[in-house]
């Protein structure tokens, strides 16, 4: 099939989500959220760049490559569904993509973990600033004073970024089927921790009091957020079909682009589903 028939379809599916989904209200609502706050996306793009430009300077990883017409469907939509059930677990813990420092190394590893749990617990402090009209530093100063709950976090990250480097089966499957259900389970921790102004343990006991509440609606967000996952890991593997493989500064930022931004969209959209069936907010119609 045509490379921008699949492309097109990812575009088709994404607005399906913000005009007929059972919850169009929350995905327009984080649509507007980002509109008047781009940073996030703009943070996220730019370290999509970076860790792929490095990975492909170091021979880490290669470029991006065409699924071929002839793959055996069974094992590209298996493929798929794996790397969009990764995608969404990572939703709530990666705002900052790490660059590739000592990959494969238990040092490397922990340097990545710390990077994505500061940056994941600045993106919740911003995002819940944002909401409350305060200064945009505020993010920063809020993120340093939860340090315990980054260190915490920065544990499970760095477990996760080592699993990355490794290809052995056990670890693998560890990290395909086991990790991304615990990462789930942790997603509100950050924003938690944010939202409430508490320690760790608190912001845990938050975190299954919210899960308790919003498990349905976290379910009927999966259901759909996981396939446009895959569709766009299937998406981003079309691209060199599309542009050039000279072009490889373009392909970059074509992929970049679309990571950050469906990265972005549904985490703002979970962030708020989390927000509003904690009954944090007054007035659930507040962006």
């Amino acid at each position: 099939m045509d490379p921008f028939l699949w492309l097109g379809a990812f575009a088709l599916c994404v607005v399906l989500h913000l005009v007929i989904h059972p919850q169009a209200r929350l995905f327009r609502d984080a649509l507007t959220w980002l509109g008047r706050h781009p940073a996030p996306f703009l943070w996220l793009m730019a370290s999509l760049m970076v860790h792929e430009w490095w990975s492909l300077r170091t021979g880490a990883s290669a470029p991006l490559a065409v699924a071929h017409p002839l793959s055996p469907w069974p094992e590209v939509f298996l493929d798929c569904a794996v790397r969009g059930w990764q995608r969404f677990a990572m939703l709530f813990h990666q705002a900052i993509h790490p660059p590739p420092v000592l990959a494969g190394t238990i040092i490397g590893s922990v340097i990545m973990g710390l990077f994505s749990a500061a940056s994941q617990m600045w993106l919740c402090c911003y995002f819940v600033a944002s909401r409350e009209s305060l200064l945009p530093d505020a993010g920063v100063r809020a993120a340093l004073v939860r340090w315990k709950t980054i260190l915490v976090l920065a544990v499970i990250h760095g477990a996760w970024w080592w699993m990355a480097e490794r290809t052995d089966s056990p670890t693998r499957l560890l990290r395909e089927w086991v990790m991304p259900e615990f990462l789930i389970f942790l997603g509100p921790l950050p924003l938690a921790a944010a939202a409430a102004r508490v320690d760790f343990l608190k912001a845990g006991s938050a975190t299954v009091r919210w899960w308790a509440r919003v498990w349905l609606p976290m379910l009927m967000l999966a259901l759909t957020a996981v396939p446009l996952l895959a569709l766009l890991e299937y998406s981003l593997h079309l691209l060199p079909a599309v542009i050039p493989p000279a072009r490889v500064v373009t392909q970059l930022l074509a992929a970049s682009v679309l990571e950050a931004a469906l990265h972005s969209w549904l985490f703002v959209s979970a962030a708020l589903l989390l927000l509003r069936g904690g009954y944090l907010d007054d007035d659930p119609s507040h962006v």
